[in-house]
């Protein structure tokens, strides 16, 4: 194989892994709202599971940490950047209920005026973009 024969197939493989591993980087708001609906459709509406008794924080708390970073990885490839802040924005949300779980913490999350807050706005930010698609 010549120079350019080289030159060309070592292009073509970087191309594909930089779209492999950036795969969904960047994407659409629509496409950024679809994986959020299909992340809130597998846990029935409801992200945030209920943690009244110890049983529940103990499961409660490993459900939370897989769905937060399954947040994160939608919220890194989101393009839309107002959508990508929004989800950001409620990262600090996901670790009020893990350290709740752990028991980290004393009060229920949902008991903080300030955790209510911020997940109204980011979920209106996030709720005003997906509602157009």
């Amino acid at each position: 194989m010549n120079l350019s024969g080289k030159l060309s197939t070592a292009a073509i493989a970087v191309s594909a892994a930089t779209l492999l591993a950036g795969c969904g980087a960047d994407q659409p708001a629509e496409a950024t709202c679809e994986r959020i609906d299909e992340l809130f459709d597998s846990h029935d509406w409801d992200l945030f599971p209920s943690m009244k008794t110890d049983d529940q924080k103990a499961e409660g708390v490993e459900e939370l940490k897989t769905t937060k970073g399954d947040w994160e990885d939608i919220a890194k490839d989101a393009g839309d950047d107002e959508l990508a802040g929004a989800m950001h924005d409620m990262v600090p949300v996901f670790d009020d209920f893990i350290d709740y779980g752990n028991e980290d913490i004393e009060d229920n999350p949902n008991d903080s005026v300030e955790t209510i807050n911020t997940y109204r706005s980011a979920g209106n930010t996030i709720d005003d973009i997906c509602d157009d698609f």
